[in-house]
Order: structure tokens, then sequence, then C-alpha cells
């Protein structure tokens, strides 16, 4: 088969790597230095757990969402093993991540820590509450609680991705730099793309651009139909680097992170090697591109990195980083097949765990590729010819966009704002049903991230 992957991504490139492993040829669209993409700029945890959020497994569509990370996750490490040299694999992947409580944790925040606790015999390989025997972090801010996540890897998503290139091309996968716009016609049971004033002939397209799907979907939209909008998930990070003729940053192999706050995503702590270290995140929603830095991002990182972690760190250097998650108009991802042409696949809209679930989805794309094509249904849900599915109920998605709201605002602004808990969750409760009620949305629940867009008209129900 002659297959088409557009976008070098993780997704992207694992996908190229495994088609070609199997004897396809394929030809990787993308951008030469990856500039925006969510895996370059990732802090690259292979994170499941530690996403959980309170009431995860209480509806299909979350407990879905989560078992595509699970599934993904457990392969990383036969991944590893089978195409780095034992060198390699030391060198750039860690396990175990510490997640914890402090004096900075919100009641939003302390509902989704609480919540993995409670499920924690569920996993006992992936979840222990207050393991004995382990040295915790020396962080300005008190630790008050804590679990430890075992399998939680961490993959510098650079030497990634760099690795994945060099595979790629050993196996012969042409790469097309430069090209952004593709018109895609189909050819019986073929596709051609019109792209750099030529056109060319493929069995498969597979649509892995990440946020960059959306022009996809516009210039195509007679042929692929009806498609959940993506968005631009814009995140700011920060590769923090020892400065010089001062001491190496302190051995470590743990990430320590917070569970998720909200519209402010919560913080993390990436140990890449005794030179730098990885801390984010901030995210904000737009249907533009934004390629440079807010100032109140960078601001909300500094304060995080200096007050919640250690002060020293501000006579340190740092790399400022800007990655755009892809999001879809529900949140979900867009996987599987277009009705009206198969030959066009969706891998796309994964948000910020694309990286983690990378092997996962390019695997159901070479099985699809093979014969199988039943590989996606497991994941039917995700389909890309679908109605926007509902973020639970409409109650409780408006009172849990209301903490999501309020739990940002105090990441933001400081945590002397946690005395004022119930007052702001009660005014950011009635502007959101104020959201709901002008929009007429009876019977469908927002994605707490979403509600700015639904209330600025940007996207509609």
């Amino acid at each position: 088969m002659k297959i088409a992957i557009l976008g070098n991504g993780s997704i992207g490139c694992m996908a190229a790597l495994n088609l070609s492993n199997d004897g396809h040829k394929v030809v990787l669209f993308g951008n030469k230095e990856r500039y925006g993409s969510a895996s370059k700029s990732a802090g690259a945890m292979l994170n499941v757990m530690g996403e959980v959020e309170n009431d995860q497994f209480e509806t299909v569509t979350t407990k879905t969402k989560f078992e595509l990370g699970y599934n993904s996750q457990r392969k990383w490490n036969d991944f590893v093993k089978k195409n780095f040299s034992p060198k390699e694999y030391k060198s750039f992947k860690k396990t175990n991540t510490l997640v914890f409580k402090n004096d900075y944790t919100c009641p939003f925040e302390d509902k989704h820590f609480n919540y993995l606790k409670k499920h924690a015999n569920n996993f006992p390989l992936d979840v222990i509450v207050k393991p004995k025997n382990i040295k915790l972090p020396e962080v300005n801010s008190k630790i008050n609680d804590y679990m430890l996540l075992p399998r939680e890897g961490v993959i510098d998503s650079r030497i990634l991705l760099s690795k994945l290139d060099k595979l790629i091309s050993k196996n012969g996968v042409k790469t097309v730099y430069g090209e952004k716009n593709y018109k895609v016609t189909k050819r019986n049971n073929k596709v051609s793309i019109k792209y750099k004033n030529k056109t060319e002939v493929f069995d498969y397209i597979v649509v892995a651009m990440g946020s960059y799907s959306q022009k996809f979907n516009e210039i195509n939209k007679k042929l692929i139909g009806k498609v959940p909008k993506v968005f631009f998930g814009t995140g700011t990070s920060f590769r923090v680097k020892k400065k010089r003729f001062t001491p190496a940053f302190e051995k470590s192999s743990m990430t320590v992170r917070t569970m998720n706050r909200g519209d402010a995503c919560g913080f993390y702590f990436v140990p890449l090697n005794k030179e730098e270290f990885y801390f984010g995140a901030t995210t904000s929603t737009s249907q533009l591109e934004e390629n440079f830095h807010r100032i109140s991002a960078v601001n909300i990182l500094s304060n995080g990195l200096l007050n919640e972690w250690k002060a020293h760190y501000k006579e340190n250097h740092v790399d400022i980083l800007i990655g755009h998650r892809p999001t879809t108009s529900d949140t979900y991802p867009l996987l599987g097949p277009i009705d009206k042409c198969p030959q066009i696949i969706y891998a796309t809209g994964t948000k910020r765990d694309g990286l983690t679930c990378s092997i996962e989805i390019s695997d159901m794309i070479k099985d699809y590729v093979n014969g199988d094509k039943t590989s996606f249904e497991k994941y039917g849900l995700f389909k890309p010819n679908r109605t926007l599915l509902s973020f639970f109920d409409r109650e409780t998605a408006i009172f849990k966009a209301a903490e999501s709201s309020t739990a940002g605002f105090i990441m933001h602004n400081g945590k002397e704002y946690l005395n004022d808990w119930q007052k702001l969750l009660g005014k950011e409760k009635k502007r959101i049903e104020k959201v709901y009620k002008k929009l007429g949305i009876k019977n469908f629940g927002i994605h707490p991230e979403m509600v700015s867009l639904y209330e600025y008209k940007r996207m509609t129900y």
C-alpha cells in the first residue's frame, strides 16, 4: 500500500514507523522544525493515572478516554526496549511519578486526588498510596499527602522525535516538508492529494496534523462531511537549564506533579538530565494559532516554580516552549475512517495525550490498513463523523466548569483566595448558567475548557 501521513508529530511518526515496518510505502508530510508541535513542546509524561479526574470512571465517554491512554501506556516499555539501545533507554526513559497535595491545593484539585486515591485498590500496580521508604522532594510548599505512580514514565520528546526520524528514514519513508494545504479527491478506491502544484495518488491518507487539522477539515469539507472542529489548545512551558559554573541539578528519577487544577492545568516537574528539567504548563484554547508567549502564562509558571518548588531556581536560565494541543469541540479525539471516504483515516484531537496514546493509535491504523476494518471499534465513540459528545449531563457540567474556572483563578492569583472558594464558586456557577440559558442548551454538557468559546460565539452546539 501507498500511504500518506499528514503531520510529523508523535502520532504521525509512530504511524509512519509502524506502517513502514510492515512494508508499506509511506510519505510523511510535515513541518521540518515542528514549530508549534504539541509533541515537540511536551513534557512527554506517559501519564494516565496522573490525569484522572473526579468521576472519570462514571460515564462511558470519560472512561473510554481513560482506556485509550491506559492501553497505550502499557505498550511503551516494550517499544523503547525494542527500538532503542540500552544506553539510549537509560538516558531518557524514567519511571515513577509522585502526585501530591500541598498548601496550594484547592477543593477542585482535592476531588481529583481523593478520587484517584479511592480507586487505588483497583490499580495496585499503578497507584501506591503513601509508600514507605520514599524520599520526598524538598520543595517550598509543604507536601500534605501523596501517591506514587510507578508506571508513569517520562520520555524526552526531542530525543524521541529525533530517534523516530532516524528509524523511519532507515525504513525508506519519504518526507515532504513545507506544505500546509492539502486538497483531497476520491478516486474509486484510492485518494489523491494536490500539493505544491502536483497531484499524488494514495491508497490511504492519515490525518494527524494536530491543531492544524482544522485547515484540512475546511479545505475538504464536502468530502469528509460533518466533523467536530479542532482548536488550538496553546500551552506554555519551561525547560530550565543549569547556569554556568553552578552545581548540577539534584539527581532525581521522579516526576513530581499536582493533579488537574482546572483552567490552569496544574504544575509538573520533570527531570530530564543533570543539566535540565521541564516545568509546565499553562493552557488556553482558541481558534487562532498563537506563536508567542503570553506574559500571563510566563508569570504563572515563574510564580509556580519559585513558590511551590524552589526559590533558588530564579538564578537559572530558561528556554520557554510553546505548543498547540489539538482540542476538538467536545475535547474528545477524532479516531478512525471517514464515512463517505474510508480511505481517509483521522488520528487527531488528542489534546495533551497524543504522545502517550500514539502507540495504541498507530497500531489501530496499521491493523485497519492491513485489512481489519474493525480496529477502531473499541473507541468507536470517537469516530470523526459524529455529533458532539456531552460532557456528563448539563447540571454536572455546569458545576464542574464553575469548579474548574475557580480553581484556575486561584492558581493564577494566589492561594490567599482559597478562603473565598465558596463565594467565587457560586459566582462562577451563576455566570456559566447564564451562558447555557443564553445559548438555549438544555440537554448537553459543555466541557469546562470550551465554555468561553461558546460564550463568545466561537462555536455553537
